[in-house]
């Protein structure tokens, strides 16, 4: 049985995630940061047991998301990152843990 684990980022396309004005923050916009990890995990061994998606949150209703709204309410920053509808992640896309995790999903 072949299992996928679902992997959503919500966020804006062309914003950067906020920083805490450390001048510090990633020079990468929320879509480019989300691309390098999926060229990130499609390069590994669980590239067949993901669904990993990027939630525009300019064109669809976060409110169809409740996970991903109550994280935004509670102050949390996109990008926000959700494995199997819980979100796990955010102001960031950390491949190694999100692979971690998937890893873990999949025992």
């Amino acid at each position: 049985m072949d299992k996928k684990v679902k992997i959503q980022v919500f966020g804006i396309p062309g914003e950067y995630p906020s920083t805490s004005g450390c001048g510090c923050g990633p020079a990468k916009t929320m879509k480019e940061m989300f691309e390098d990890v999926q060229v990130q995990l499609m390069g590994t061994d669980v590239k067949d047991h993901i669904d990993l998606t990027f939630v525009n949150v300019e064109e669809e209703d976060i409110q169809t998301y409740e996970y991903a709204r109550k994280a935004v309410e509670n102050g949390y920053g996109y990008p926000l990152t959700a494995i199997k509808d819980r979100v796990r992640f955010h102001n960031s896309i950390p491949a190694s843990q999100i692979y971690r995790l998937v890893k873990q999903q999949l025992r």
